[in-house]
């Protein structure tokens, strides 16, 4: 417990508390102190949240820059399968609003992953593109992984395309979370060390 928690009891005993020379309570000092109280424990939640978020810092931001991928990704198929007048019927404008959508959220993961998840201090233009190469690279993977359970749902299992996209961002972010883990941003790390 946090040493600014009271307890039921000890918030009894200070509302019992007596601070008029008549024998009765001022509520306004208890109101006063009862504040005061609770917002010495809010900002020692506030501070127990914060600790928790920077030592995890990197995986609660790829989380959520993931699910902001997740969201463009989303966003760029629907703009584009309605475009193009994708539906179950046409396996082929289905795959190119995929890639097109997948293009989209792997500039935007870049983007998010460079310059809010892992930091890069990486400025030169060869260093750049090496680790821009780095990250496409294992992203392809995933793409491809993503055409093919695309193509399988909505073609040869009959799945509405917007379900099987949404399917297939689970499986993908999961992977390019393994991916960058294991393979772009590990070599990074250690080639900080």
């Amino acid at each position: 417990r946090s040493k600014n928690a009271i307890s039921y009891t000890g918030w009894k005993k200070a509302a019992s508390q007596r601070f008029a020379d008549d024998g009765r309570m001022v509520r306004g000092e208890v109101v006063r102190r009862v504040c005061i109280q609770m917002g010495k424990e809010k900002q020692g939640m506030i501070k127990f949240v914060w600790s928790i978020y920077k030592k995890y810092e990197e995986t609660v931001n790829y989380l959520f820059f993931g699910v902001l991928a997740f969201l463009v990704n989303m966003a760029a198929y629907a703009l584009a399968a309605w475009v193009l007048g994708a539906d179950n019927e046409q396996a082929l404008l289905v795959s190119v609003a995929t890639a097109f959508a997948w293009v989209v959220a792997v500039l935007f993961a870049y983007w998010t992953n460079r310059t809010f998840v892992f930091k890069s201090e990486i400025k030169d233009k060869k260093g750049i593109w090496k680790e821009f190469c780095a990250f496409v690279g294992a992203r392809i993977a995933t793409g491809i992984l993503e055409q093919v359970i695309m193509i399988v749902m909505v073609k040869q299992m009959g799945v509405h395309h917007m379900i099987a996209k949404f399917v297939c961002n689970v499986v993908v972010i999961i992977s390019n979370y393994i991916f960058s883990k294991l393979f772009v941003f590990k070599k990074a790390d250690e080639g900080k060390k």
